[in-house]
């Protein structure tokens, strides 16, 4: 089970910004800078960062209204000193990258999105509390973080949310990067043609995907012979009627895979509407 730090921060808005900045940056540059910051003290010791520099760990951060929790693999901490002096600061958010100073800096090459549910299977190595039960009340950013270690692993709604997964034999991607030409660069604004662009790319499957954007706007690429039937689409979309779900029927094995593990859920007339949600996430 993986081991961590776990942290809160203050993003109560609908549109999640805190989140969307950073994934924002993450799939541009690959990698995004997340700040910690608290208004009247510093937040790790001198002794709690090189701890944490020994090796690359998890951080999870939960947000003010409890609606979404966050897996970030860390690659390093850094102080502004550091960001600065390695010409950092384009990885921070531009929201705070001038007007806010923070107490730690983590450099992030992953984020992955979860239901606050999966908060009960995270549990504080100091307490041994249950963070699902502990009401985690207050302490936004002003708190130094919590060691913390995962008592059952967390688990997505649906594996494909993740980059670089083939919607059809679940096998990492092989990644490529290239250039946008010359000649087709009028097409795109606000692009910066110095860094390459991403693709992933499945030999066994000849599968493409952009994965340039979230997984209900990511284009994909997928031969004919792959594709879903209409049966298989039709129930795709009913599923996600019935239960909000954002399945997307992609190829054949996709739907068999999803139809298998929700339809008879999303079908079962005794199970109230309020509680598929939370029969789902087991």
């Amino acid at each position: 089970m993986d081991k961590g730090y776990f942290i809160k921060f203050d993003d109560n808005s609908k549109e999640l910004k805190t989140y969307n900045e950073h994934l924002k940056i993450l799939k541009e540059n690959e990698k995004v800078i997340w700040g910690q910051w608290s208004p009247s003290k510093k937040l790790l010791s001198k002794n709690t960062k090189e701890e944490m520099n020994k090796k690359a760990f998890y951080l999870y951060a939960n947000n003010k209204d409890q609606n979404l929790l966050l897996k970030m693999h860390v690659i390093k901490v850094l102080t502004i000193e550091e960001v600065k002096s390695n010409n950092l600061t384009y990885l921070i958010p531009e929201y705070y990258r001038e007007k806010i100073y923070c107490s730690a800096y983590y450099l992030i090459d992953k984020i992955e999105k979860y239901s606050c549910e999966e908060l009960k299977k995270l549990e504080s190595i100091k307490t041994g509390r249950n963070l699902g039960e502990s009401g985690l009340k207050g302490n936004v950013n002003g708190s130094a973080p919590w060691r913390v270690k995962e008592i059952e692993n967390i688990t997505k709604e649906n594996p494909l949310l993740e980059l670089g997964i083939c919607p059809n034999c679940f096998q990492k991607m092989t990644k490529v990067e290239y250039f946008i030409p010359e000649e087709d660069r009028k097409k795109y604004r606000d692009q910066d043609f110095t860094r390459p662009k991403v693709k992933y790319f499945c030999g066994y499957c000849e599968i493409i995907s952009d994965n340039n954007k979230e997984f209900s706007e990511r284009n994909y690429n997928i031969p004919n012979r792959l594709s879903p039937t209409e049966k298989q689409v039709s129930t795709i979309y009913l599923i996600n009627q019935k239960m909000k779900l954002g399945l997307r029927p992609l190829t054949k094995k996709q739907c068999i895979k999803d139809i298998g593990k929700y339809l008879n859920i999303a079908m079962d007339k005794t199970i109230p509407m309020f509680e598929r949600d939370s029969i789902r996430i087991k």
